[in-house]
């Protein structure tokens, strides 16, 4: 059987998505499975051996088209659900599996608190339609995989990340906040952030008291970043794709939520049984009820107070940072 996925973005989703990609090569004889993604997003299936080839999106997309009517697939499994998606699935005009967003739960959910139930893990929401073709969830978690030898720089034998950066303002912790937190973290900290983030890293850098952070924001390809990851204790981070690359890698994560929070059903997905110790640690401000306030974060705190973030109990956090890591 073969068979085309269709995710265009974005990191974290991506990578949400590898469960299925494992699943239905292992579960359908002879499956040939390809992807089609955004071409900045192709990196993180690259190297991903139940992938016969991975095909890269762009606006002009009539080429793209045509070779993949010439692939003949026998069904798609569209797992982002979008008008984009629809379109190469109308254009194809071949079987269509298509997982329920349930984007007027959540909007329900975020603009009137009305809940939307059952409540389910969007990596499970994924699995649904599956079930016509006999393909279940195997409760191994995520995938991701990169070549051993991809080079990184030397870094102290044990040390954590904190992942600085968020796609929206409202996701990502002040810089005061993180500066708290690194003076009181006692192990080796390496920073991770995209070329966006340069700024808010030197910023970090030049008041912390910490004596050992690598700085590495907008050093690192999404490659290097999965394997300097990969090679830590633990991961402190945002809500970003590198909370999820770390899920896949097996990571202890503590992870910090604002405006989206784990509600919303894109938490760290981690297999079944897994050690117990290294369960995701969530850090969210109880108190406040305005949270969610968007689907995936905004450019401003919409109430103007940003207390999801500012009034986050970054003591707790440290303290149980240096408890796990036995300091």
């Amino acid at each position: 059987m073969k068979i085309l996925i269709i995710r265009f973005s974005s990191i974290g989703d991506i990578v949400l998505t590898s469960a299925v990609v494992r699943c239905l090569y292992q579960q359908i004889p002879n499956a040939e499975i390809h992807y089609l993604t955004k071409k900045q997003f192709a990196p993180l299936f690259q190297y991903n051996p139940y992938l016969k080839k991975v095909w890269e999106y762009s606006k002009e997309h009539t080429d793209t088209i045509n070779a993949l009517k010439s692939e003949n697939f026998d069904w798609i499994i569209d797992l982002h659900n979008n008008l984009r998606s629809k379109r190469f699935c109308w254009y194809l005009k071949i079987k269509v599996l298509a997982f329920n967003t349930y984007r007027w739960q959540r909007f329900l959910w975020i603009k009137f608190r009305i809940p939307f139930k059952p409540y389910l893990h969007i990596v499970e929401r994924f699995f649904l339609p599956l079930a016509k073709i006999n393909v279940l969830y195997d409760n191994q978690g995520l995938d991701f995989f990169y070549p051993q030898d991809t080079p990184i720089p030397n870094l102290p034998n044990h040390y954590l990340v904190w992942v600085i950066g968020a796609s929206y303002t409202t996701k990502q912790l002040p810089s005061s906040k993180v500066i708290e937190g690194l003076n009181n973290i006692l192990a080796p900290v390496v920073l991770l952030g995209g070329k966006e983030d340069i700024q808010l890293a030197t910023q970090i850098i030049d008041n912390t008291l910490h004596q050992n952070v690598i700085n590495l924001v907008g050093k690192t390809t999404l490659i290097e970043s999965a394997k300097i990851i990969d090679m830590s204790q633990c991961i402190i981070s945002l809500d970003t794709g590198m909370q999820h690359i770390a899920a896949a890698l097996k990571k202890k994560i503590f992870a910090i939520w604002g405006a989206t929070n784990p509600t919303l059903g894109y938490t760290p997905f981690l297999p079944k049984i897994f050690p117990e110790n290294l369960h995701v640690t969530n850090f969210q401000v109880e108190s406040i009820t305005c949270s969610p306030c968007h689907q995936h974060g905004t450019l401003k705190c919409p109430q103007k107070h940003f207390k999801c973030m500012l009034n986050q109990n970054i003591n707790a956090l440290y303290n149980q940072v240096n408890n796990w890591l036995n300091y």
